[in-house]
């Protein structure tokens, strides 16, 4: 509750997630024979008190690369009215000027989850439920963090499955009851081009899990907070 007269800083978090918390297709096949097995899933925050300035660096990125003849021709960015950035998505070039841009950012910091996936933890303590790791790896990021109780905290979800907020309530529900004061809002990197940075964010750490690669994330080491890897 704000005192009258008194506005509280509002702090915004960018959460999203990389690879899925599935081991089996929709016909009930393991996925690590059909194809398409993502051995981890990783979720994470970008956290920041100017949201705004956040987003104006991301527009002005997609502004300037749509006008740039260097790459707008790039099908991806030709073809799409709409594009915005998307790590998995940018043509390698696009790809490094955004990280770049990240290099140079202040006042943002990155807390992330890593879930290695186990078919026998998933069976036993998720019993065989998507939806129940993805609470699970919710409920590490948000304990990850303290959350200061004089601040108001507004958590910016990129849309993920069916009963996303059920999840999301169940998994900040330790704050709710330690007295943090904190709203949900779904959002997509479409209308909230500020969610691109968790996007490069977290393929920086799948990039280094699943390639071995290591230069992306050792170049914005500074930007990481807590990064926790639950087997």
């Amino acid at each position: 509750m704000e005192i009258e007269g008194v506005k509280r800083r509002k702090k915004y978090y960018f959460i999203d997630e990389s690879g899925d918390p599935n081991f089996y297709d929709k016909e009930g096949k393991p996925l690590t024979a059909a194809g398409g097995y993502q051995p981890y899933f990783i979720v994470g925050m970008v956290e920041t008190f100017n949201r705004i300035g956040l987003k104006n660096r991301v527009k002005n990125f997609i502004k300037r690369t749509r006008k740039d003849v260097l790459y707008n021709a790039i099908p991806s960015i030709a073809e799409q009215k709409d594009w915005y950035v998307h790590a998995r998505r940018d043509h390698p070039e696009v790809r490094i000027n955004f990280i770049e841009l990240l290099r140079r950012l202040r006042g943002i910091l990155t807390n992330v989850v890593i879930i290695e996936k186990d078919i026998e933890k998933f069976t036993t303590i998720f019993n065989g439920e998507p939806a129940h790791l993805y609470r699970e790896a919710l409920r590490s990021l948000f304990e990850s963090k303290r959350f200061e109780k004089d601040i108001f905290h507004v958590f910016c979800v990129s849309q993920f499955g069916n009963n996303q907020m059920s999840i999301l309530k169940d998994a900040t529900k330790h704050l709710a009851e330690s007295g943090i004061d904190f709203q949900i809002d779904f959002v997509s990197s479409k209308l909230a081009p500020e969610m691109s940075v968790i996007d490069y964010m977290l393929w920086m750490i799948h990039r280094k899990l699943i390639k071995g690669e290591s230069r992306f994330f050792n170049a914005l080491r500074d930007k990481f907070g807590v990064v926790v890897q639950v087997k």
